[in-house]
């Protein structure tokens, strides 16, 4: 079955893109933060490993993340199409995926890089908004809520800005990504899997894109 790595910075749009494609073709939704959350939640061994590092402030190592993926595809009944989805997130992660999946005989399928100018992505994130009261989701200029601070969903005014959506956290977050993810772009090149998807347009144009690179 199919083995797709979501490759590109925070406010791509990819893990929108990797929910829709989840649901249309039946695929296995892999993230890393969904991931830590699932294995504490379900009390696996892997899991309690995972939060014995994040508890203590550090950050989670790679072969414990491996070890989580392998540990939730393990749950799957039969072999899923899967997308990883900001997975992984370092070359080294993506050796040890490579390696992991060869014991196994599989491999990665294809790895599709969301590709957005830093400045769109710090106007995209930046204008995020959140209800603190039920979670529905805003945005200052694509999505504004009919009344300035209130949800339109429970009508609270509880709508506020993460601190690591503000723009200097924006552009931190983009410095990290350009320094630690940006070479996975060349090693999977090198394999020539990766293709390259412009994530600057309506999300349904993007997904009509994407099905057209898989």
């Amino acid at each position: 079955m199919a083995k797709w790595v979501f490759l590109g910075p925070p406010g791509a749009g990819k893990g929108t893109q990797a929910r829709r494609l989840s649901i249309e073709r039946q695929a296995l939704h892999l993230s890393t933060g969904d991931l830590l959350r699932e294995g504490m939640e379900a009390g696996s061994e892997v899991g309690q490993q995972a939060r014995s590092f994040m508890e203590a402030g550090e950050l989670v190592p790679d072969d414990v993340i491996l070890d989580l993926v392998f540990w939730r595809l393990g749950q799957e009944e039969k072999d899923p199409d899967v997308i990883f989805d900001g997975f992984p997130r370092t070359v080294g992660q993506a050796e040890g995926l490579d390696q992991r999946l060869m014991e196994v005989g599989d491999a990665v399928t294809r790895v599709i890089e969301f590709t957005l100018a830093d400045d769109l992505i710090v106007n995209r994130v930046a204008g995020r908004l959140i209800c603190r009261k039920c979670g529905a989701n805003f945005h200052r200029d694509f999505l504004p809520p009919k009344r300035v601070g209130v949800c339109n969903q429970c009508g609270s005014a509880a709508l506020y800005q993460r601190d690591d959506d503000r723009p200097e956290a924006v552009r931190r977050r983009l410095e990290v990504y350009h320094e630690t993810t940006e070479p996975l772009h060349t090693y999977y090149e090198r394999q020539g899997k990766l293709v390259q998807l412009a994530a600057d347009d309506d999300v349904d144009v993007i997904f009509g894109r994407l099905k057209a690179c898989l």
